[in-house]
Order: structure tokens, then sequence, then C-alpha cells
């Protein structure tokens, strides 16, 4: 037996309004690129790798969020710099838990948590031992990031 399906006028009206309610929402969801493009907030961070998550975009950091961007907007790349102290450019699978990096970026407030979180714009592995010296010497660690 053959079922015709009807469609009345309140669902014609209902599924666009659903739709459209659901095409709004989510551009109007705030990101933390977003808010970090809107208003920077540069602060760096230095610690020891405790969770690594590259296929949500973040690590962890000394209990800190710290998000990986790599991501295009109007037309423009927004992705986080990951180097070694050298310059060698590295990916977010060379880093380990429990490596020390130092991370640059803009801090912003998540909405779902309300904890601080930093937009990565680089990430400096750094090696196991650094001395004080080569810190202050460093220009790395010396200079805010700069907004993207």
């Amino acid at each position: 037996m053959l079922h015709s399906w009807r469609i009345n006028k309140v669902t014609k009206i209902c599924f666009p309004l659903l739709f459209a309610w659901i095409f709004l929402t989510t551009l109007c969801y705030a990101s933390p690129l977003s808010e970090a493009l809107d208003v920077w907030n540069p602060v760096g961070l230095q610690g020891e790798i405790m969770e690594i998550v590259p296929m949500r975009g973040y690590i962890i950091v000394q209990e800190k969020k710290v998000i990986l961007v790599d991501t295009t907007r109007t037309a423009i790349k927004y992705k986080t710099k990951i180097e070694n102290l050298h310059g060698n450019t590295l990916t977010p699978y060379d880093l380990s838990k429990g490596d020390r990096v130092f991370a640059k970026g803009g801090a912003v407030v998540e909405d779902n948590t309300g904890n601080l979180v930093i937009v990565a714009k680089e990430i400096y592995l750094l090696p196991e031992s650094i001395e004080d010296e080569q810190m202050m010497n460093n220009e790395i660690f010396h200079t805010p990031p700069s907004p993207w």
C-alpha cells in the first residue's frame, strides 16, 4: 500500500523558519578566533603540554586551553605558526605530551565554559632545558604577539 504525503500550510511555513533559525544561530555564534580578531588581548604562556587534541584543534598547556588555528575567513588564511627555536616549521603532530612550549596569541573567554583560553598565533617548541640567559637574550620571549 502506497501512502501519499501531504504537506499542509503549517509545515510549509514551519520548516523554512526552522532552517532559517538554525542558519542564523550558527552565524551569530562567536568563535574564539572571531573574538580574538575583534579585540586583541596579547598574551604569552610558557609551560609543559599536558594534553594534545589535534583533531579538535587545541592543546592544554599548564591547565590552559591553547587553540590551534587553521582556517580561512573572507579570503584571509589564519594559521598558528609552530616552530622550534631554530626556526624549523613543525605541525601539531610534532608536539608531544610533556614537551615544553611557549605560546603567543590572544586571550579570550570561551563562551560555553567561561574559561580564559588562548588563540595561538605562534607556538615555539622549547628544548628540554633552556637557560635563563637564553630566554633573556631571545627576542621571541619579549615581543608581544601582534594581531593577525
